[in-house]
């Protein structure tokens, strides 16, 4: 009886020192969030981009160098498949930065844009490029975290810009990174808008999106689609992904897709499944549209199924 209680007492000791770690975890990935965007957002009353730039920082990193492949298994099996990198960086004159990234740059080089949504007010963060291992266990200052921060994927180049920008992130209970990327599912959060901006360093765009799906990377599965197709060979192969990742959307969206479209996808790991993924399909609203009727026509046409 006596070994038995130890042995409660110390399984107990050790679940209250998981759950303070958890909830440690959890207050600090919060705080890094609000700093980082009050960073971002007070940008305004930073110096013009030519005067920042003195202080020798250096343009960020546009491309880079090819590896042999890409590794998509991770700790906590966040990216898809293995896709050889056939990019080859290539000479692209270089915008000016915008003014709200400055500070962010020179605390992080590996920033490459930020990501928002109303509708889902969680959803506003910096996007970072390295490998797609490194930000799975750290967070925006390089520091150990199991929230890791949201990338983009290895394989995207940011100029000139892959067809299709692939994002990946955690799905934490806690609700930080794409936490609360789940909420897109609830036709009532997703019908308040369902734009998102992705801004990069030069420029802010915003996004319409054309499929919230479920789907698997497992080769076994019905609803099989790899995700990791930054560059489509052919149209057909693009046509094939789109018409896929919308077969498989939990909505149908009076969105369509023109073979010119910037693609931008969302990615997280969702159910129980190590295999399953729910992904956002979006793509860049075109210079002649207006956001606002696209999301009034979402609200009034989309199908649930």
């Amino acid at each position: 009886m006596r070994v038995l209680l130890l042995s409660s007492a110390f399984l107990f000791l050790i679940s209250a020192i998981l759950l303070v770690r958890y909830l440690i975890m959890t207050v600090h990935t919060k705080n890094l969030s609000q700093e980082l965007k009050e960073q971002y957002y007070s940008a305004s009353s930073l110096p013009l981009i030519t005067e920042a730039l003195e202080v020798d920082i250096a343009l960020p990193r546009v491309s880079y160098s090819p590896v042999p492949t890409i590794t998509t298994k991770s700790l906590l099996g966040l990216a898809a498949t293995q896709i050889p990198i056939t990019n080859q960086p290539r000479n692209t004159p270089e915008p000016a930065m915008l003014d709200s990234f400055v500070q962010l740059y020179k605390t992080n080089r590996d920033v490459v844009g930020w990501l928002k949504s109303s509708a889902i007010p969680e959803l506003d963060f910096p996007v970072t490029h390295r490998d797609n291992v490194f930000y799975l266990t750290h967070d925006f200052y390089g520091r150990k975290s199991a929230s890791g921060t949201v990338f983009l994927d290895q394989a995207c180049l940011i100029l000139p810009r892959s067809e299709n920008l692939i994002l990946h992130g955690h799905n934490m209970k806690n609700g930080t990174m794409f936490g609360k990327l789940k909420n897109f599912m609830d036709e009532t959060t997703f019908k308040k808008d369902p734009i998102m901006s992705y801004t990069t360093l030069y420029q802010q765009e915003q996004y319409v999106p054309f499929a919230v799906s479920l789907i698997s990377v497992d080769p076994k599965d019905y609803n099989y689609l790899p995700l990791i197709s930054p560059d489509f060979k052919t149209d057909e192969k693009r046509e094939a992904y789109i018409n896929q990742l919308t077969a498989y959307s939990v909505y149908s969206l009076p969105i369509d897709v023109l073979l010119g479209d910037e693609l931008l996808t969302l990615a997280t790991c969702h159910g129980d499944e190590d295999s399953e993924r729910l992904v956002i399909g979006l793509r860049k609203v075109r210079f002649y549209e207006n956001a606002d009727e696209l999301a009034e026509n979402i609200r009034e046409k989309m199908i649930v199924h």
